[in-house]
């Protein structure tokens, strides 16, 4: 994946309304669905304290 990361990428430049319309393969939904999940959850601590906190 990390060689082809330019071609996988390509898809972030065409406009955001041309994007909604673009079928993905699976591998590509899986990519941004991890990229959202990790994003999500950085979102929710907001430093490394509130990480370590029980």
């Amino acid at each position: 994946m990390e060689k082809d990361l330019e071609v996988l990428l390509k898809y972030y430049d065409y406009p955001e309304f041309i994007r909604r319309s673009i079928h993905s393969s699976n591998l590509m939904e899986r990519m941004n669905k991890q990229i959202r999940l990790r994003i999500k959850i950085i979102g929710s601590l907001p430093s490394e304290e509130s990480a370590m906190k029980n």
